[in-house]
């Protein structure tokens, strides 16, 4: 059926709790589709605001620095309620594209948290928004000029107006300050394998609502477990899950793991292959999880061609509009023999689907190929051919643009707003971009030093960097993602010392990953692929807080 308009309702926004939900149409309505939106506040910074605004922008989303600064003049449907209270039903909207915006602000009119997702009505039916903090809160009134907070816009210098961000684009830095530190007691060893002499895969590190979930595999001959282990704020872990899974016939697995979550659905999505199991039908397993760690449902068997292989390191991203991911592989060409190209897939946390249609295709070897996704930005980095290509555009973007960077055999991925960020490990150093979603190059730099592996995360207004060495890890801070980067080592590098109560001495530095949320960083690791020997810890973790 052609759908022509949309129809919105809102229920309350939950302060402190993170939780929104639009959702249900009223009777004037009822025979247009639903559109349900999502509001995920995992910093709890509704506790700390007195108004809420829900802002809908024609077209898509305006610049964060815009939204920062509480500007929300062009909106074509804009409304603002008292923290806690309930919004009133939007209405129709054609079927085209829009911004979602979220906003939330103190007495003074200051944004202490916004959010913005892009949304097509012609393919989504849910749209996601999560609130991210600015830190200082910015857009406050100017009472020195007698300007005035009255019902979350102000009011007074210039009547009918709200707050404009400053002309000076070096002064819309939301945050400049995140001194890592790391959280006292969150420095422990992964537990021991519950198998004998298991060799192990990942790690892959994700952020869920209200902690961490840290998901690596163990196996030997006999047995195959997908182990998960959850973390609080406070790097405090609860008991580990430990998924024994079905293994292929004669066939054992290959360091093949992703994980992502995925706040709109509430739940996690892992999956793994093994190479070549025609004879068991399928060659894939993919499994959901909850907060805890805890499976949801049985885990579950499809078939992909033979020898792909998931990306540990940002080999799958939530899609910020709905409940689905997107998932990078490495696979099997199967018109060139031994030649493996990316390939990626579309999933809805329970089922597999088929390849996004408008994804790039790749014909030469890859060794990596790594994929993030924010509110504005979708990127995707792998090597080509001796060099690395980072493409960027759009979520929902016809084509992606591509720009070389040095090849490597390791790389990681970020993305806040409408900019993404690309590393690469090579022999001698850390490569690095940063680009929007128009394939503007915002900055670009090195880090010296021959890195194994590398992980990177977005959090608050910073891109923060792990390189992985023998025996040592490098933290490096990129502040201002929303505005000029600047580069700025965020930690000594330890070297052959404790990280609190788990060692680096047994640190390969070939496998790290991290996650990061509610001025938290992760950085998990495992020390070698194995085996590991009898009771063995394969890796650790720490947990760094952020001030700023």
């Amino acid at each position: 059926m052609h759908i022509r308009s949309t129809c919105l309702a809102c229920s309350a926004l939950l302060a402190g709790l993170g939780a929104l939900v639009i959702a249900g149409a009223s009777a004037s309505c009822a025979s247009n589709p639903t559109i349900q939106v999502d509001l995920t506040d995992p910093g709890g910074l509704g506790a700390l605001a007195t108004y809420a605004q829900l802002a809908i922008f024609e077209g898509g989303c305006p610049p964060d620095e815009q939204l920062a600064y509480g500007k929300v003049q062009g909106a074509r449907h804009l409304q603002t309620i008292g923290a806690g209270e309930s919004f009133v039903e939007v209405g129709d909207l054609p079927k085209d594209k829009f911004g979602f915006a979220a906003l939330l602000r103190k007495d003074d009119c200051a944004v202490v948290g916004f959010g913005c997702t892009p949304v097509d009505f012609s393919r989504h039916r849910r749209v996601t928004i999560q609130i991210d903090p600015v830190t200082p809160p910015a857009g406050a009134c100017n009472t020195g000029e007698g300007e005035t907070c009255v019902d979350g816009l102000c009011k007074g210098a210039v009547p009918g107006q709200d707050s404009a961000p400053p002309t000076d684009a070096g002064d819309a830095a939301v945050a400049t300050s995140c001194t890592l530190t790391m959280v006292s007691g969150a420095g422990q060893d992964l537990p021991a394998s519950s198998i004998a002499n298991a060799n192990v895969a990942g790690p892959v590190a994700v952020a869920t609502s209200t902690g961490f979930v840290i998901s690596y595999l163990e196996w030997n001959a006999d047995t195959t477990t997908m182990v998960r282990l959850p973390l609080d704020d406070t790097g405090k872990a609860s008991t580990k899950v430990a998924q024994v899974l079905a293994q292929c016939p004669g066939s054992a697995p290959v360091a093949s793991l992703t994980s992502s979550w995925n706040n709109a659905a509430s739940s996690g999505f892992a999956a793994m292959s093994w190479d070549d199991c025609a004879d068991a039908g399928a060659n894939l397993l993919v499994t959901g999880f909850d907060g805890t760690g805890t499976a949801v449902g049985a885990p579950y068997f499809k078939p992909l061609p033979d020898f792909t292989r998931f990306q540990a390191v940002n080999g799958a991203t939530p899609n910020p509009s709905d409940t689905s991911y997107l998932v990078a592989t490495i696979q099997r060409d199967q018109n060139q023999g031994s030649i493996f190209v990316p390939a990626f897939y579309s999933w809805d946390g329970t089922n597999a689907g088929s390849p996004p249609g408008s994804m790039p295709s790749f014909n030469s070897a890859a060794k990596f190929v790594r994929v993030t996704e924010a509110s504005n930005v979708l990127g995707i980095f792998t090597d080509q051919g001796g060099t690395s290509q980072f493409l960027v555009g759009a979520p929902y973007g016809a084509s992606l643009l591509p720009e070389s960077m040095p090849g490597g055999t390791n790389a990681a991925m970020a993305s806040w707003g409408n900019r993404a960020l690309a590393a690469v490990a090579t022999s001698s150093q850390l490569s690095w971009m940063v680009r929007t979603a128009d394939g503007n190059k915002v900055q670009e730099g090195t880090v010296a030093g021959a890195f194994l592996s590398v992980g990177a995360a977005s959090l608050h207004d910073h891109f923060i960097l792990v390189g992985a060495q023998s025996k040592a890890l490098k933290l490096f801070r990129f502040d201002n993602a929303s505005g000029a980067i600047a580069a700025t080592p965020a930690l000594s590098p330890v070297t052959g010392t404790q990280l609190g109560n788990t060692s680096l001495q047994l640190l390969d530095g070939t496998m790290v990953s991290v996650a990061a949320a509610r001025k938290r960083l992760l950085v998990s690791w495992l020390n070698t692929a194995g085996p590991l020997g009898e009771g063995k810890s394969p890796g650790g973790y720490a947990l760094f807080d952020c001030d700023g």
